[in-house]
């Protein structure tokens, strides 16, 4: 789960923060016959892993880094109206379609570590 700081307590749909639930992007589903993931990217079939933080770092910010404390999760990146949707990556986009979620992991090892 994201972490959001205190002064952006909102979590919107699409992973953002933000002050308000006012001033989230609007129409950030996924588009039909597609599925929204754990990381907020949109796949046909599966979705990837999503990360697992360890316990001496439980805290999952924005970029996939785990911190011990959510405050020293690095600011998350303001989208521009053009692009008002926020990737799991960082980058931001006009259609959650276009982001790129992670690839799923082999079953012989099903926990994604932060280092991807």
């Amino acid at each position: 789960m994201i972490i959001c700081p205190l002064h952006k307590p909102i979590k919107c749909d699409d992973g953002t923060c933000k002050e308000s639930s006012t001033l989230c992007a609007i129409d950030t589903e996924c588009a039909y016959g597609l599925k929204r993931c754990p990381d907020g990217s949109c796949a046909l079939t599966t979705c990837g892993t999503p990360i697992t933080c360890a316990k001496d770092a439980p805290y999952k910010c924005f970029d996939s880094t785990c911190k011990t404390n959510p405050l020293d999760c690095p600011e998350v990146p303001s989208c521009t109206e053009k692009a008002p949707i926020l990737c799991p990556d960082g980058s931001c986009v006009s259609q959650r379609v276009s982001c790129k979620g992670f690839e799923k992991c082999d079953a012989s090892k099903p926990v994604r570590c932060p280092d991807m």
